[in-house]
């Protein structure tokens, strides 16, 4: 379902007021509540087929909607219904967060718009949905399959989509601001989508490949067609990050895969979040670069790009390549001007020399539980120094405990760090750039 068959979606907005998951439930009529309710107690997955693949394929839902249904999928046939739907509305953790959703089925159901802020979607089953603007601000989505939904637009703002399947769904232009998006965006497009002060710890962004026969290929395949058997990194271009959004243990890339490339960057607002956490080392070249150079498909033989549309993606690949290296560069720098003033005052890199032995000499004194003498004394300073420049002599009278091996092992990596510094403000001096 493409933005354009939804932004011609009648928008029941204008109607009447929108009912929202969490309203009351004497807002939907008894004809209406039997009427979904026996649908989602009679459908099984295996009645799935291309034309119908889930009960409410085609048709179009609210939020107040999804939230009875989900209270039907939990109580059961003849359960409690209303006491399901208290606690899918409740206050705490506990009540709202701890129900598994995963026998509601809503894949392929035209939910554009629709009001499921504060929902609990937990492992519930969205494939192929249209979910164009769909308001989810603070919706657990934990485990949710996505595969192929359409998201864009939407507001997600402080949503949880840990764990969720994300694979090829369409997430462009939304609204993920301090939201969890540690999920699995293999062939995802988020493109011109806000992650400012989004949590992208666990996410997985790298290609995946399978075969043919993988029921997992097979399984999302079913939802998003474009995805072949080497989906694509993460669609990251044009997104918009700020120094809030963390990127500890985010999956960036396989490094033993033959298609070891980051996700499309071209355009990114770094905004200044901290890349350092990012093994970069493991990226041989950005999907942006790739994508230049692969073959289209015209008819049924793959056909290389024509020239121009070359010429267009290495353009982009070359945006991607030094917007990056920018905002690389001036995490760097900001340590060059702290403790080098870029190079013009040198003699505070010598000063946080100094202060580096002496903490750490300190520390290792303690650690030794030697008497103070002035044998000990130098003992600790010589290990210090030779420690900081990465040669941790062991000096004749002193005892190399674990402790201070470790102690070792971590003023080598800051004098690594300060040795990198002072290196690059003797350059910028030197040479006036």
């Amino acid at each position: 379902m493409g933005d354009e068959q939804q932004g011609q979606a009648p928008d029941l907005a204008d109607e009447a007021p929108a009912r929202k998951w969490g309203d009351p439930l004497d807002l939907l009529d008894e004809e209406r509540k039997t009427a979904l309710a026996e649908a989602v107690w009679e459908w099984m997955p295996a009645q799935a087929t291309p034309e119908q693949s889930g009960p409410f394929a085609w048709q179009r839902l609210d939020g107040l909607e999804v939230f009875w249904l989900a209270a039907c999928v939990v109580a059961g046939r003849g359960g409690d219904t209303a006491a399901i739907a208290q606690r899918l509305a409740g206050d705490t953790f506990t009540d709202r967060y701890s129900i598994d959703l995963s026998g509601l089925h809503l894949e392929g159901a035209i939910l554009n718009r629709a009001h499921l802020a504060g929902s609990n979607l937990y492992m519930a089953h969205l494939e192929g949905a249209d979910l164009y603007g769909a308001h989810l601000a603070g919706a657990y989505l934990v485990g949710a399959h996505l595969e192929g939904t359409t998201l864009s637009e939407a507001h997600l703002e402080g949503a949880d989509l840990g764990g969720a399947h994300l694979e090829g769904a369409n997430l462009r232009g939304a609204r993920l601001e301090g939201g969890r998006l540690g999920a699995h965006l293999a062939g995802a497009v988020l493109a011109g989508a806000h992650l400012e002060g989004a949590n992208l710890r666990g996410a997985r962004l790298e290609a995946k490949t399978f075969t043919l026969d993988d029921p997992e290929f097979q399984r999302i395949r079913a939802w998003a067609a474009v995805i072949s058997t080497v989906p694509p990194p993460a669609d990251f271009r044009g997104v918009f990050f700020d120094p809030a959004t963390e990127f500890s243990d985010t999956t960036w890339t396989d490094p033993v895969s033959d298609h070891a490339t980051g996700p499309w960057l071209a355009d990114v607002r770094w905004g200044g979040a901290n890349l350092t956490v990012i093994e970069w080392e493991g990226i041989a070249r950005l999907q942006d670069e790739r994508g230049a150079d692969a073959p289209r498909f015209r008819g049924e033989a793959p056909k290389p790009p024509e020239r121009e549309t070359r010429v267009i993606g290495y353009q982009a690949a070359g945006r991607a390549y030094r917007l990056l290296f920018v905002a690389l560069r001036a995490q760097f720098s900001w340590l060059l001007g702290t403790f080098a003033g870029y190079g013009d005052y040198i003699g505070r890199l010598f000063m946080t020399y100094a202060a580096v032995i002496v903490t750490f000499a300190l520390a290792m004194f303690a650690v030794a539980g030697r008497f103070p003498s002035l044998d000990t004394i130098g003992d600790v300073l010589i290990l210090s120094v030779t420690s900081f420049h990465g040669r941790g002599v062991q000096p004749p009278g002193l005892h190399l405990s674990d402790g201070l091996a470790a102690l070792s092992g971590v003023e080598a990596v800051f004098g690594l760090l300060i040795e990198g510094l002072f290196i690059a403000a003797f350059t910028r001096r030197v040479t006036g750039g």
